[in-house]
């Protein structure tokens, strides 16, 4: 249990706390939960983002003086003319990578087998279709706006699978929207200096490059469609996506300061160190998923047993999810945490609270709160919750994207009707 009475107590009606004694069945049962915790954290790590390339939120919030401002201004548009990332948030190339990562991760809701026609439905979106059908119809007459939009979040995503297919589709729409601010952010500073600098010749190589694999990819779609069926049939696909995730991560444009005396946490520009703080986060729940789940006992033996011998290192599923993951971290914190000591606090207790033993011993003060039973549905609780903050996550990036969000759904709709065919969307929205 979570409470106990000692001898050592002063009075029998004191309790003495102590850490939960969990057994490998409850910390399995944590496992789904901690995953969800992961994809909201690596979901919000995009709002900062959004911030910086879309308002430049740091450099409003904080006005510097004159001469410093000026400075600042100068270095940013110099970065604007030759294409460096530091005024760009994470930059450019670490923003298409990522978008990569999150489309190897959801190639089955782009791609459609049985020769380039699509089955009845949605595919692997039915599922997330059914749930908000099934939401919708739990809503309860008169319990409010706010109750019910919980009660049909709660229930849309009950299912693994439907909060996997909602996680695919606004992942992919989060770096779309900052891909789109970074465009918007580089044609806004466009000029007479930028077009006859060297932004119009980066301009020009990439169109010269673009343009070979966007005519490639549209007259040898057939072609493609086999190469996709090939990697996709041994999962390459899926699991290349988190080793490019960590390669965006390591390219991510580090923190860069206009002068000396501006040296501060709110001065800096380049890749959020809040965004680095989320994404850190998400990878070590990720790491604390993998270890409820059980998976990392295998891959640690090895490890531990021949710490010194070749045979020892050459296990397969050390390098798809642990190493990358270390070495992700120690990036992050080494580069990018080291000098923000909120986000590096942030940081630390968002790891200890998406770890099996801290959900567990902040569940019997929330269930004191609501009138709960502390012993029991714990993890049911933090499915609800986790599925909450998923949804108010991405509904505060697409707000904080205006207008750039609305293109880009847009065009995901767009994308989705071409694949699927409009009758199943006429279907849902009838």
């Amino acid at each position: 249990g979570h409470w106990r009475i000692t001898p050592n107590c002063r009075s029998r009606r004191t309790c003495c706390r102590r850490l939960p004694a969990m057994s490998a069945v409850d910390l399995a049962a944590y496992a789904p939960v901690i995953e969800r915790f992961s994809a909201v954290m690596a979901l919000a790590s995009w709002i900062p983002v959004v911030m910086t390339t879309r308002f430049s939120l740091p450099s409003r919030i904080v006005r510097p003086p004159a001469d410093e401002g000026k400075v600042r201004h100068s270095e940013e548009t110099k970065d604007l003319e030759t294409g460096g990332g530091s005024a760009l948030g994470i930059g450019l190339a670490s923003a298409v990578l990522f978008l990569l990562s999150e489309l190897l991760a959801s190639w089955d809701i782009f791609y459609v087998r049985g020769g380039g026609k699509a089955k009845p439905g949605l595919g692997k979106l039915d599922v997330l279709a059914k749930g908000i059908k099934k939401g919708a119809g739990a809503m309860k007459p008169g319990a409010g706006s706010v109750n019910n939009a919980m009660i049909v979040v709660a229930t849309t995503l009950d299912s693994e699978e439907a909060f996997r297919a909602a996680r695919r589709v606004m992942m992919v729409v989060a770096v779309g929207v900052v891909l789109l601010s970074m465009a918007m952010r580089v044609v806004q500073h466009s000029g007479t200096n930028f077009l006859g600098g060297r932004g119009m010749l980066n301009i020009l190589l990439f169109l010269g490059i673009a343009t070979p694999i966007a005519l490639f990819m549209r007259f040898q779609d057939t072609l493609l469609g086999k190469a996709v069926r090939i990697f996709a049939s041994d999962g390459l696909l899926a699991a290349l996506s988190f080793p490019v995730r960590v390669a965006a991560l390591l390219i991510a444009a580090t923190p860069v300061y206009p002068s000396e005396a501006s040296k501060s946490e709110s001065a800096a520009r380049g890749t959020p160190a809040f965004f680095a703080a989320l994404q850190a986060a998400s990878l070590a729940a990720g790491i604390s998923a993998a270890l409820a789940r059980g998976e990392l006992s295998g891959v640690l033996a090895p490890f531990l047993q021949r710490p010194m011998t070749l045979s020892g290192h050459l296990n397969a599923g050390a390098y798809e999810l642990l190493v990358p993951a270390v070495l992700a971290l120690v990036w992050l914190f080494a580069v990018h945490l080291r000098r923000h000591l909120g986000a590096m606090s942030l940081c630390f207790f968002l790891c200890v609270v998406s770890s099996p033993i801290g959900l567990a011993v902040i569940w019997p003060k929330i269930a004191a709160s609501i009138g709960a039973d502390p012993f029991v549905a714990a993890p049911a609780f933090w499915l609800q919750a986790s599925s909450v903050g998923f949804v108010a996550a991405g509904a505060l990036t697409l707000t904080l994207g205006g207008t750039q969000s609305i293109l880009v759904v847009m065009l995901f709709m767009q994308v989705l009707m071409r694949i699927y065919g409009t009758e199943p969307f006429a279907e849902f929205f009838a």
